[in-house]
């Protein structure tokens, strides 16, 4: 018998078996190893995703115009920049809040709306409620992202269930 390798595949009705892969030697961290600041320029833009999003939570010094950057950079991926201006509003919501919720504006596609949303019950401040409160209450969006909305005022991370 052997193990199955990507892409291998079994026929109907065969025997499989279970195995147990050996364990690491160490779980120690080898300490920082990830350039995010490379990252930020990677040809993959789930690296670049993954980096913004570190940047954000890192805050680290120049983050800001870097994240704007980003953010503004039409040429980048949609989710790129999204989270680059999510990243922004944990310095500054009252500033970024708007931005992020401005993508619901700027495009009928429901995957982004429900995106921006998502990312706003993220956003720990009252303006973060006070978008979500605006998005819950438009006829003009789709159901799904309204009740997204309505679940990020109640249940996200500036929760205000009596809203």
């Amino acid at each position: 018998f052997r193990y199955l390798l990507p892409g291998d595949t079994f026929e109907p009705d065969s025997r499989i078996v279970a195995g147990i892969a050996e364990p690491p030697q160490s779980l120690m961290c080898p300490g920082l190893v990830w350039d995010v600041a490379a990252a930020l320029y990677d040809a993959d833009a789930v690296e670049r995703l993954a980096a913004v999003k570190a940047t954000g939570i890192l805050r680290r010094g120049g983050a800001v115009e870097l994240l704007n950057q980003v953010a503004q950079d039409e040429r980048e991926d949609w989710r790129v920049r999204l989270e680059a201006n999510v990243a922004l509003t944990r310095n500054d919501p009252q500033r970024w809040v708007p931005q992020v919720a401005a993508t619901i504006n700027v495009t009928d596609d429901r995957e982004q709306h429900m995106e921006a949303v998502l990312a706003l019950t993220e956003v720990p401040a009252l303006e973060a409620v006070h978008a979500l409160c605006d998005i819950a209450g438009r006829d003009d969006l789709h159901e799904d992202v309204r009740a997204a909305a309505a679940w990020g005022v109640g249940q996200g991370a500036y929760a205000s269930p009596e809203r």
